[in-house]
């Protein structure tokens, strides 16, 4: 069985989230087909072909019993790694929910899939938790089943204008690190990551940071500036790059390529998109 490693090292691994879904990507009628269609994208101007969008993707089960579709099996197959989010609705601690997560965890694995675990997507925003401690209780009871089948198991918080996703973090002891979602939205707004980065350099041994999401509008209406976005883009360029210069441990930087709610700005359909080159410079500090 695979060990999600390439997603917890020292470098950060940069891929992309994509869904041909609607009318994103026409023509394209599977996961890998929009891969190939993105990354075709974003090499424009590159002299050689690159691979986010079968290097890396965040997926996301609603439920403990996820299973692995056709569309993340075929994407596994072309070697693309995942970030695997577990959402539960209900918020409630079962030894049968427990199971479900061993099992849902162990099929992935046995599939030959790497990986690292998110339990809760964004649970910091939008009520999803009545508080910090009760997340931090939920997490606790869930995350040693991810972590004894060998797999990291990690924080997701949204990072918004007003949110530094700092108040969720549920201690070290179960959390291998943080992989937070940050828009140029929010960075625009003044939000960073450092409050997070942090945390988990502050944790023995030192924890992952990574991105779940990143790219343009958080709130699906907002469109940057072409300077803004490449402010953004330097921004994380230039934090990954620190990280592995100082030896310190990271994790995805996944970009959102999908279009949830219609949210159209997130999506790069052509080779003359303004979002490009500062997705290239991101790109090009990725260790795989």
């Amino acid at each position: 069985a695979a060990v999600a490693t390439a997603g917890a090292g020292l470098a950060v691994v940069v891929g992309a989230t994509l869904n041909p879904a609607g009318p994103l990507y026409p023509g394209d009628t599977t996961y890998v087909q929009t891969a190939n269609t993105f990354d075709g994208y974003v090499s424009t101007g590159l002299g050689t072909a690159i691979t986010p969008g079968l290097i890396a993707q965040k997926w996301f089960f609603q439920s403990f019993t996820g299973t692995a579709s056709a569309d993340m099996t075929a994407l596994a197959a072309a070697g693309c790694q995942f970030i695997v989010t577990y959402s539960d609705s209900s918020g409630t601690m079962t030894a049968t929910k427990r199971s479900q997560l061993q099992t849902s965890v162990q099929a992935l694995l046995n599939a030959g899939m790497t990986f690292v675990v998110v339990l809760g997507n964004e649970s910091n925003v939008g009520s999803k938790f009545a508080s910090a401690a009760v997340f931090s209780t939920w997490f606790n009871y869930y995350a040693p089943t991810v972590r004894a089948l060998g797999v990291p198991c990690c924080y997701c918080p949204a990072l918004t204008s007003s949110n530094d996703g700092t108040a969720y973090y549920p201690g070290d002891a179960n959390c291998d690190g943080i992989i937070a979602d940050l828009y140029c939205t929010g960075y625009t707004a003044g939000q960073r990551l450092a409050g997070v980065q942090a945390l988990v350099d502050a944790r023995t041994p030192q924890g992952l940071l990574g991105i779940g999401e990143w790219g343009p509008s958080g709130n699906g209406t907002t469109t940057p500036t072409t300077a803004q976005w490449n402010s953004f883009c330097t921004y994380l360029a230039n934090l990954f790059t620190a990280r592995v210069a100082a030896g310190k441990p990271s994790s995805y930087a996944c970009y959102f390529g999908s279009a949830p709610g219609g949210n159209y700005i997130q999506v790069i359909t052509s080779t003359t998109d303004f979002k490009i080159p500062g997705f290239q410079a991101v790109y090009a500090v990725s260790g795989v």
